[in-house]
């Protein structure tokens, strides 16, 4: 197996020509571009939101924004792998199985983060709402997708819940 991954690398680096460097070039501009261009979305749209009111929004934008550039990246990694002629089949079915099982083990954290969307999305509540949590009354100082932070009354604990 590393000998097969070592003779592959060593015939890519046989043949990289001029017009491999520059697709690998033009590929890394494109790259640059979509960041360049979601930065700015991402700032147009930071700037339009009212950040008191609006902090779910504000905060389902950077998680969104935050699994493009990721998506972003990889795409890039794969197209200049395959500008190079590195067969990428193996690697993605690896990555697959890998991926399979990653997410398998991270099931509850997913669920979580969904339920978080959930609650972002359906606006169960705001910021400064009173709640009850726990038979004690409090009042939600802060949400995130995966966690709610509640101030109580009584003795002005802060809690966090996950």
């Amino acid at each position: 197996m590393e000998q097969m991954l070592l003779e592959t690398v060593q015939d890519a680096s046989r043949q990289i020509t001029i017009t491999s460097i520059i697709n690998i070039c033009l590929v890394a501009a494109i790259v640059v571009a979509v960041f360049i261009i979601l930065s700015v979305v991402r700032k147009r749209l930071k700037n339009k939101l009212p950040l008191e009111n609006d902090m779910r929004r504000l905060h389902m934008y950077t998680t969104v924004f935050r699994i493009v550039k990721v998506l972003v990246i990889i795409s890039g990694v794969i197209a200049i792998l395959q500008v190079l002629g590195i067969n990428i089949s193996g690697i993605a079915g690896g990555i697959g199985v890998v991926l399979v099982i990653f997410l398998l083990a991270m099931k509850d954290s997913f669920q979580d983060l969904f339920s978080g969307f959930t609650i972002m999305t359906d606006k169960y509540f705001s910021v400064g709402d009173a709640v009850e949590f726990d038979g004690r009354d409090g009042i939600v100082i802060s949400f995130t997708v995966r966690t709610t932070k509640i101030e109580f009354i009584d003795d002005r604990s802060v809690m966090s819940i996950a």
